[in-house]
């Protein structure tokens, strides 16, 4: 018995370190393939390719959000040891996600032969060629990563979070690596979504197989329990809405822009919309460590409301500190390099309003992304429901305002209405809610935000200095003066914005470090 917990302990401790591996090698890969593709396909056809992705990125829609009700049911099986259940729950989860391919399959086959209706003459003819074969190919890899996702699910559920972390990390590093020959040696946007899928298929049948061999998951088909069905869905719905509407907040920009403006606006969006989804990346990773505790106030205070909200608000406080001081390295980093970075030694001039992109993105998003924990929190309260709502009718009135802005203002105007997006719904209207409904006292959060940023001075000034004299000239000076940055921004944050818990935080990743090299 104790064997088992210590080994479910390691699972899980490996799992966390292969979750900022992932992070760290998707950013990587992505800032080292991102300047090749620009250069060997060209701006146009790589739009293209980032256009139809999002295209077809809006098929997973579909799911509903049923994957995410797979656990819950496996967990009250394994506990009442009810293998004829499990048994019956994988053949009706398969049935369904099947079921969800072929739907997947059949319209992107239809949209392969009447692409026009998503892009009505925002595409050149040979574009159109060319996108037809990269919707059939990108839509037949998204409808074979339905089945695939009740196996990553069972994975999951047997804990073992070492291979799951392990192939997530394949599925997303390989493929952008594999294209890459391909790519030097004159082939197309084609040849790169064929290569992208052949790795993902060859990566899902080791999954497949781990779960059949490994871990002998069996399924039943003969006695599905459609009735559980139902079930599935009232559990899901709210979870598939909010899906739904993040699927279109997150992908709608770039297809309206190819629509409307041509695949070079798209590429150059693009460019801008991956690094802040970089920059998102770095807030979940922290609050993903707190879920647990968050889980553990809420039902351990279920009767002392009083109690709850001092506690919640704390770990709020909490977490949101540290995410603040991290994510102002970075947002501050990428307002005084990210020109450079991006023009001079990335991708190119022809990117330069990309930098604009980002700087209004990271700006607008602050506020959600230093509040990220706050998702759990309302999933923990069961008050989920209020920011799906809010969402749902935010993209709404998007949907209207993007078309007018990017007629109008192409590349910004997209930005524009998404960052516009960002402020009203988590920068005013959500912490609104926080504070009424979710016990949260968001008056003292912004006080301890607000003496946070009394740190942020010096490294201003430092950084507004290095741009008013053009001292970086060249890619050693781009790295020397980035290194500069960041001591004088942590030796700034240390004397002026960090408490004795966040210091202490930073002492053991010193110590921890030196041990090792010691």
């Amino acid at each position: 018995m104790e064997k088992n917990s210590e080994n479910k302990i390691s699972q899980i401790r490996v799992g966390i370190l292969l979750t900022y591996i992932q992070i760290l090698l998707v950013m990587v890969v992505n800032i080292i393939t991102t300047p090749i593709m620009t250069k060997y396909l060209g701006q146009a056809e790589f739009g293209l390719y980032n256009t139809i992705s999002s295209t077809v990125a809006m098929f997973s829609i579909l799911s509903l959000g049923f994957s995410s009700s797979y656990i819950k049911f496996f967990s009250i099986y394994k506990e009442e040891n009810d293998q004829e259940s499990i048994k019956k729950l994988n053949g009706m989860f398969l049935l369904v996600f099947v079921t969800i391919a072929v739907i997947s399959l059949i319209i992107g086959i239809y949209l392969t032969f009447n692409l026009h209706l998503v892009f009505s003459d925002g595409l050149k003819e040979n574009e159109y060629i060319i996108g037809s074969k990269l919707m059939l190919i990108l839509a037949f890899n998204m409808a074979t990563s339905f089945p695939i996702i009740v196996f990553q699910n069972i994975i999951v559920a047997y804990e073992r979070f070492i291979f799951s972390k392990f192939m997530s990390i394949v599925r997303t590093v390989a493929p952008p690596l594999a294209t890459i020959p391909f790519l030097l040696f004159g082939y197309n946007s084609v040849a790169v979504a064929l290569v992208t899928t052949l790795v993902i298929l060859m990566s899902d049948l080791i999954i497949v197989i781990y779960s059949l061999k490994e871990l002998r998951v069996k399924f039943d088909f003969k006695r599905l329990e459609f009735s559980k069905f139902k079930e599935l869905y009232v559990f899901t719905a709210f979870i598939a809405i909010n899906f739904l509407v993040d699927q279109i907040n997150w992908n709608s920009g770039q297809i309206l822009l190819g629509r409307y403006q041509g695949t070079e606006a798209v590429a150059v969006f693009s460019i801008g919309f991956t690094l802040y989804t970089y920059f998102q990346n770095l807030s979940i990773s922290i609050s993903n460590l707190f879920v647990p505790r968050i889980h553990q106030i809420v039902n351990r205070n279920t009767d002392n409301k009083i109690q709850q909200g001092q506690e919640l608000t704390d770990i709020f406080i909490k977490v949101g500190r540290i995410q603040y001081m991290i994510l102002s390295l970075a947002a501050l980093g990428l307002i005084f390099f990210g020109k450079d970075f991006i023009t001079k030694y990335w991708v190119g001039e022809e990117y330069s309003l990309s930098y604009l992109v980002i700087v209004i993105l990271i700006v607008s998003g602050m506020t959600q992304r230093v509040q990220s924990i706050s998702l759990e929190i309302q999933r923990a309260l069961d008050k989920y429901r209020f920011r799906t709502l809010v969402y749902f009718v935010i993209i709404a009135i998007n949907i209207v305002l993007y078309i007018v802005f990017i007629k109008k203002y192409s590349v910004l105007g997209a930005t524009v209405v998404f960052a516009s997006s960002l402020v009203v719904g988590d920068g005013i209207i959500m912490n609104f809610y926080y504070h009424l409904q979710c016990n949260i006292d968001m008056i003292r959060y912004w006080r301890e935000m607000i003496r946070i940023s009394t740190g942020f001075i010096i490294p201003i000034i430092f950084g507004v200095f290095i741009n008013k004299f053009s001292l970086v000239n060249n890619i050693a000076g781009f790295v020397v003066y980035a290194c500069v940055y960041v001591i004088v921004y942590l030796i700034s944050i240390w004397l002026f914005s960090m408490n004795e818990y966040e210091k202490g935080i930073f002492r053991q990743i010193i110590s921890r470090i030196l041990r090792k090299k010691a």
